[in-house]
């Protein structure tokens, strides 16, 4: 009877539910850590069951047992809805990483190989017959070899841009003082050639890969010192909560730029500036904004209080975690 009118209640219990209902009421035990349930609604829903018979003793000398079944069953629909999201993510990543990776094969031998010819030959005309040559030619020349040089140094860019994204980023507890420390001392020796001064404040601990965070600071502060125009350069490093976020701000009192159209500086060859005299292939901020996002952040230009460039860095704020690591000038 039992049976029947649980069947009767849920008329889309798959066979094996059915069956185990059949088997708790022959006394046995059963469970499932996956089943399907076709609710009311059309809509199948995923259980996770367990079926387990009870009894009890006749309430009057010479009465009939009492039993029944006990039914633990929990709803796990969104669980294996998400599993299977992340499965087809994985699968997405993996078939992205293939693509990558055959790109920057063909960049670094079929792509480059031309290039190199390029600027072989214009090198072997100058050298040959540069001499010979009027003035346009050797201009042309000169253009020819300078193009080239610039596409090897797009196409390193590239390779650069390609193997850093194709990266998987492992996700562990950051003080972010340590990575922006390993950052200046990367860049000590610039530095100290600009006679830069860099302060930074206490900055806070996060979830992070403690390598991309690091080459992050170290591409803001190296774009700050790239693009000084004064000899008192000063780059400030700090970090204030906003809500559920960390907004960490890399400010400098160089030339600045323009904010309408800043939003392009962090494409893949676009320049702060487009002066020939800085070197630089526009890949830089592209990449930190890269990092940014794999660690489910932003990073954007923002309007500075007086002259020079703020970027400012937004981050999650990671369980009880706050501003532990002091900061000091450099």
């Amino acid at each position: 009877m039992l049976f029947s009118s649980c069947q009767q209640s849920l008329p889309g219990a798959s066979a094996q539910w059915r069956q185990g209902l059949a088997d708790a009421l022959a006394g046995g035990h059963s469970l499932c850590d996956l089943d399907t349930l076709t609710a009311g609604h059309g809509r199948a829903e995923w259980l996770r069951w367990r079926f387990l018979p009870w009894h009890l003793p006749p309430v009057q000398p010479g009465g009939a047992p009492q039993g029944g079944v006990l039914l633990f069953c929990e709803i796990i629909t969104l669980a294996v809805e998400n599993s299977r999201k992340l499965e087809e993510q994985a699968r997405q990543l993996h078939s992205a990483n293939v693509d990558m990776r055959n790109v920057s094969l063909a960049l670094s031998h079929d792509l480059q190989a031309p290039v190199r010819q390029m600027v072989k030959f214009a090198q072997l005309l100058d050298a040959d017959s540069g001499a010979a040559l009027d003035g346009s030619s050797r201009d042309f020349l000169a253009e020819i070899h300078a193009a080239g040089a610039r596409m090897q140094r797009m196409i390193a860019g590239l390779l650069r841009y390609l193997r850093i994204a194709s990266r998987q980023p492992a996700l562990y507890p950051v003080e972010t003082g340590e990575a922006v420390a390993a950052a200046l001392a990367n860049l000590r020796h610039d530095i100290d050639a600009t006679q830069a001064q860099v302060s930074v404040g206490p900055l806070p601990n996060i979830q992070g890969d403690a390598q991309l965070l690091t080459l992050l600071f170290q591409n803001l502060v190296q774009n700050s010192l790239k693009y000084a125009a004064r000899a008192a350069l000063h780059i400030e490093i700090a970090a204030r909560r906003d809500g559920d976020t960390w907004k960490i701000t890399c400010r400098d009192n160089g030339p600045g730029i323009a904010l309408h159209g800043a939003g392009k500086a962090f494409d893949l060859f676009q320049r702060l500036d487009d002066r020939k005299d800085i070197a630089g292939t526009g890949v830089g901020l592209a990449i930190c904004r890269w990092i940014a996002e794999v660690h489910a952040g932003t990073l954007e230009i923002i309007a500075a209080a007086g002259p020079g460039l703020c970027l400012s860095l937004t981050l999650p704020v990671a369980a009880s975690q706050a501003p532990v690591s002091s900061g000091a000038p450099v």
